[in-house]
């Protein structure tokens, strides 16, 4: 796009181009990318153009930046210090991706609420709670009710509870990786693990992942023959690596 400078600095012709593309603004002059107006058409088409406004606007008006986030969480980023410590300006954007947490201060990584309204969104989000919040109990059920994998952040206590790796596992058993080795090493726990995800036994304990090797070979073995070269190449496998064939076991049949 090319326009002179008389154009570059129209208010009228940059309002009609940032309602086609809201990254014309991109092209204004600096005068018009001080137009409040101007830039609130932009940011409600797309958060992203508030990256063109003038740093006032950018930075410190809290009505641009909360049109902005709702179509562009990560226009936080130019957000002032002032405005990432607003409650409800992160509310608004972590209720929309649970992962707009990372803008926030420390001293919100800290507040529950806000926590718990960003891994309700995105269990993924509890990386950037406070670790004080990693170790609460609702805060880390939420999170890993949503994402199993969640559990990779909470706290070691967390990880060793069967209440939490049970919520955990169950939602994604590849959760697994992420507890205790006491509870990958628990029946209960594990049982839900393999009738979620049979490859996710490969963070099993030894005696787990020893026992579902057998019983892989155990059916390979039961093969018809129009699959010998198959079942020879897969029981070497086992004997080498079980660990890794067990990642190929929910496409196989295994009773």
């Amino acid at each position: 796009m090319q326009a002179s400078d008389h154009l570059r600095d129209d208010p009228e012709i940059l309002s009609i181009a940032v309602q086609k593309d809201a990254c014309a603004l991109y092209f204004g002059s600096p005068r018009v990318k001080m137009n409040r107006d101007i830039v609130k058409l932009a940011v409600q088409r797309n958060g992203y153009a508030l990256r063109y406004a003038k740093l006032k606007l950018k930075r410190d008006d809290r009505e641009i930046l909360l049109l902005a986030i709702r179509t562009y969480v990560d226009a936080l980023e130019f957000a002032s210090d002032e405005l990432r410590s607003d409650l409800d300006v992160l509310l608004s954007a972590v209720t929309l991706d649970g992962s707009a947490l990372m803008y926030a201060n420390s001293e919100l990584r800290r507040n529950a609420v806000l926590v718990l309204a960003a891994v309700s969104q995105s269990g993924d989000a509890m990386q950037y709670a406070d670790e004080v919040l990693c170790e609460d109990f609702g805060v880390v059920e939420r999170a890993v009710s949503q994402d199993g994998r969640a559990l990779e952040y909470a706290a070691e206590s967390l990880q060793d509870d069967k209440r939490i790796v049970l919520i955990a596992v169950k939602e994604c058993g590849l959760a697994l990786e992420f507890a205790s080795s006491r509870l990958c090493d628990y029946p209960e726990v594990v049982t839900v693990v393999a009738a979620q995800d049979w490859g996710a036994l490969q963070y099993a304990s030894s005696r787990w992942k020893e026992m579902s090797a057998l019983r892989l070979k155990a059916h390979v073995n039961n093969m018809v023959s129009p699959h010998r070269s198959f079942v020879a190449f897969l029981s070497g496998a086992i004997e080498r690596k079980p660990a890794g064939v067990l990642c190929w076991i929910n496409q196989l049949d295994v009773e």
